[in-house]
């Protein structure tokens, strides 16, 4: 196995928050897609509040994260350096993006949001159901764009173990004794 740059090892907390952020898109994406298949009623209503208090909750660890973010790899090939930075910045952008949108369409219709039933964070807009709408298609459309990228960044990872059989995948990992 190839050495990676220590600047380029992940500390303790960034590789944990990293792993906390992926299993909570997968949630995310889960419930926000099973919501379309609950009855109006108590049910949704508590759903979606849990869909809504832990896309607030991820926006948070997302800038946690964004601060213990370690510093890029400086080996591999120009191209390979570049598409890294490429996709993490794409994911970045979603993963802010999708929030918002959720939140911005929350709020077209005129609806507060409720952080684990404890804040109401009110809506500042006025109703506007072509707003919502194109909120809604964004933060959608946003949501699949994160799970079709993190796939790629998975089999770029697993290409890295597999194919060039250098650290990279080994870094993130848990319990590997680094940082």
């Amino acid at each position: 196995m190839s050495a990676t740059p220590q600047s380029a090892v992940p500390g303790n907390l960034a590789r944990l928050v990293h792993w906390i952020m992926a299993a909570m898109i997968l949630g995310l994406f889960a419930l926000g897609s099973a919501l379309e298949e609950f009855p109006r009623g108590s049910a949704r209503d508590f759903g979606m509040m849990l869909h809504q208090s832990f896309g607030l909750l991820f926006v948070a660890l997302l800038l946690v994260r964004l601060g213990v973010r370690p510093t890029a790899a400086t080996t591999g090939s120009a191209f390979g350096r570049w598409s890294a930075r490429a996709m993490h910045a794409a994911l970045y952008a979603l993963m802010f993006a999708t929030p918002l949108a959720g939140l911005g369409n929350q709020w077209a219709r005129g609806r507060a949001s409720d952080f684990f039933g404890m804040v109401m964070l009110p809506s500042p807009l006025a109703p506007d159901r072509v707003l919502a709408k194109m909120f809604g298609e964004i933060h959608e459309t946003a949501a699949s764009a994160i799970l079709v990228l993190a796939g790629i960044h998975a089999l770029a990872a697993l290409w890295h173990h597999f194919v060039r059989r250098d650290d990279v995948l080994r870094n993130m990992l848990p319990g590997n004794g680094r940082g």
